[in-house]
């Protein structure tokens, strides 16, 4: 009888608790809107102990503009934040009732990231602090416009690309010749 009763109990516990331990979800939100998210879910994590840790993976990214570095932070997975917590039935109804805040990847119920993902996540998250990538959006054979200078409205061909050093070497013609000239890659522009 005494058994029956401990049964009874401890399945009556975990049938409100869908996930007992600290795992990785991913839940979508609305591109551009991932900071608002951010903040509703902080507000909740300050009612909840569930909610351990919420994060927007981004890397930190060199620009270049007019000769001179800037540093940016820009988003990993636009449109998806990453949440630590326990999953129960409570938290993920909270989640699911607060308005500005999508649904989380998983069929019928939010399915936690492997750890195997979620190192993947953080490794990159951590390599862009140590080295920040330069961000070239061109590749070898596009077709270019240059935005200013004294080769500005002329389009050319990128042949090369210098990451390091933020330059493009682009084959265009001038004066009836083919010529390459090498630029900053602010000064271009995809046509």
């Amino acid at each position: 009888m005494i058994e029956e009763e401990k049964v009874n109990q401890s399945s009556g516990d975990k049938s409100s608790d869908v996930s007992n331990e600290l795992r990785w979800y991913v839940l979508r939100v609305q591109s551009g809107r991932e900071e608002k998210a951010e903040r509703l879910l902080n507000a909740l994590k300050s009612k909840m102990s569930e909610i351990d840790s919420v994060v927007i993976p981004q890397e930190k990214v060199t620009e270049i503009k007019g000769g001179k570095r800037t540093l940016i932070e820009k988003k990993l997975y636009p449109g998806y934040i990453f949440i630590r917590m326990k999953l129960t039935d409570d938290v993920w109804y909270n989640i699911r009732q607060t308005e500005g805040l999508g649904l989380f990847m998983g069929m019928d119920k939010p399915m936690p990231l492997s750890e195997i993902d979620v190192s993947k996540v953080f490794n990159l998250i951590q390599k862009s602090d140590k080295e920040p990538t330069l961000n070239v959006t061109f590749q070898k054979g596009d077709t270019v416009r240059v935005k200013g200078g004294p080769f500005e409205s002329f389009e050319g061909s990128v042949e090369e690309l210098n990451i390091k050093k933020g330059m493009v070497k682009v084959s265009m013609v001038v004066f009836g010749r083919p010529t390459n000239v090498e630029l900053e890659y602010w000064q271009l522009e995809k046509v």
